[in-house]
């Protein structure tokens, strides 16, 4: 796998979980938005219906002082009709104020003038309801004949001697709990209505006929809970977040739906914002890491190249500096490397030139032994036919005798040189290290030279300290030897040779 296929597969690894974490802050800070639009709707309605809870108190109050009228008392429904209208002319919110027997038997109709025939009590339930628990009721919306008009009905029991005696109501207009509604300035778009227990429109905005039910989705809800929030559809088809209260003085409730698409905004911003930004990031990081993959795997690749070229062509031109640590690491290990490379070819070139010198000495030596060896076979040749001539004469065999032995030695030295050469090929050998004086072993290789006959007394000029050394003898006499015979042996006619030991 590529470098720059990893760098991508790391940038992905690195953002995906930021892009998981972004998406879960987000939902989260939606979640927060809708809750915010969620509590702020169900306030509203809970001051709302406080508002609607308030106002149909203060009609029962107006009531209840209405009946506790003296004309009551005395069963003059005559002037208490007079009061009836004067209360009605106080009230802008009221249709009609109506007096019935228990039995639901008009006595007093506010609206009507004398003489007219009185019509049957209508929202029977919320009649029934005052006659028999005694306590003031609010009915739902119905349509009054009389006005031909939507009306609620606010009763409250008239009390004769701890007795029920009438039953007293005022029909309230509608229009005031619209007014509420338009009083919350609710934004362009939103649906607000107060609906009745049995599912009635009281008010709406947008305006809804009194006759019309709430959506099924809103009456659902509501049998549900007293308070909440749903998603759903209004009676327009319109998809909202709706928030609801039911009253526990009417059972009547509100709800306030809000535009999905206006609850969902923030989220919808959130996640064009997200994927925009993750979009943008995520080919700002490719299109890094593909800049960063070329600018690491590029001089990575020169190296590599270089590296292979240093196996045919150890002078090899590494590339040049590069910006990255590690690569300028690698770089100049490879730069160390191609110098051990020539070092080691510039050593193995003189240890192939110090080989050829070496076999060219060996063969410069083989043939110096060969003449070397020639010379006391050819005496101690010459030597033995001498021996062979003039056995009679004892001077001459002596002579030769001399010579043979001489030149016998000089075969034995040769050959030891031989044997020294073979021994120093091998590493075997052995020194025998003692203390002794160098001056003096030099004075005895000379004196043996001067006496055995091989350089005229009085050619050497000898002159030594005394000098301690801890070294082989043998060895280092055979070298003093070979010294002494190369001198005299390279040394024009009788010129003198001159031995020095000395203290460095």
């Amino acid at each position: 796998m590529r470098l720059r296929t990893n760098l991508v597969y790391l940038v992905v690894g690195t953002i995906v979980p930021l892009v998981g974490l972004a998406s879960v802050l987000g939902w989260l800070l939606v979640n927060r938005e809708n809750d915010a639009f969620r509590q702020g709707a169900i306030n509203r309605n809970r001051a709302f219906m406080t508002a609607v809870d308030a106002a149909l108190r203060g009609h029962i109050s107006t009531l209840q002082a209405l009946a506790s009228a003296s004309s009551l008392e005395s069963d003059d429904f005559q002037v208490f009709r007079n009061d009836a209208v004067r209360a009605l002319n106080a009230q802008s919110d009221w249709q009609n104020i109506i007096l019935a027997k228990p039995d639901g038997t008009q006595l007093v109709n506010a609206v009507r003038q004398g003489g007219e025939a009185m019509t049957a009590t209508s929202d029977v339930k919320s009649f029934r309801k005052v006659v028999d628990e005694k306590t003031p009721g609010i009915g739902d919306i119905s349509f009054r004949e009389y006005s031909g008009k939507y009306g609620i009905a606010v009763r409250v029991p008239a009390m004769q001697h701890g007795k029920l005696a009438f039953v007293l109501t005022a029909v309230i207009d509608p229009e005031q709990f619209a007014r509420l509604i338009r009083d919350q300035h609710l934004p362009n778009g939103w649906v607000s209505g107060l609906v009745d227990a049995s599912g009635h429109y009281i008010a709406r905005i947008p305006w809804r006929s009194n006759a019309d039910m709430a959506s099924a989705n809103y009456l659902e809800a509501v049998s549900q809970s007293r308070e909440g929030w749903y998603r759903g559809v209004t009676v327009e088809g319109l998809r909202t977040f709706t928030a609801h209260k039911t009253s526990d003085f009417t059972n009547w409730s509100v709800g306030v739906g809000i535009p999905e698409e206006e609850v969902n905004s923030g989220a919808v911003r959130a996640g064009r914002v997200m994927a925009a930004g993750t979009l943008v990031t995520l080919a700002l990081a490719l299109g890094f890491a593909y800049w960063m993959g070329r600018r690491i795997s590029i001089p990575i690749a020169e190296l590599a190249d270089a590296a292979r070229a240093l196996g045919n062509n150890p002078r090899t031109v590494i590339p040049g500096e590069r910006s990255i640590k590690e690569v300028r690491e690698l770089n100049q290990a490879l730069i160390e490397a191609s110098e051990a490379i020539r070092e080691r070819e510039i050593l193995s070139e003189r240890e192939q030139q110090a080989l050829k010198a070496a076999d060219r000495a060996k063969d410069e030596f083989l043939a110096m032994l060969g003449h070397e060896l020639r010379n006391p076979l050819a005496a101690i040749t010459t030597s033995s036919e001498v021996l062979r001539l003039a056995s009679s004469d004892q001077s001459i065999t002596n002579q030769a005798h001399e010579v043979i032995e001489r030149q016998t030695k000089q075969m034995t030295r040769l050959v030891e040189d031989l044997l020294d050469i073979s021994r120093f090929t091998r590493g075997s050998v052995t020194l025998k290290k003692a203390p002794f004086d160098l001056g003096r072993l030099a004075g005895g290789v000379v004196d043996t030279w001067e006496r055995s006959g091989r350089v005229q007394y009085g050619r050497i000029s000898f002159n030594s300290d005394q000098v301690w050394v801890d070294a082989d003898r043998g060895r280092v006499e055979q070298v003093l030897a070979n010294l002494l015979d190369n001198a005299v042996k390279f040394s024009e006619g009788d010129q003198p040779v001159n031995v020095r030991v000395k203290r460095d």
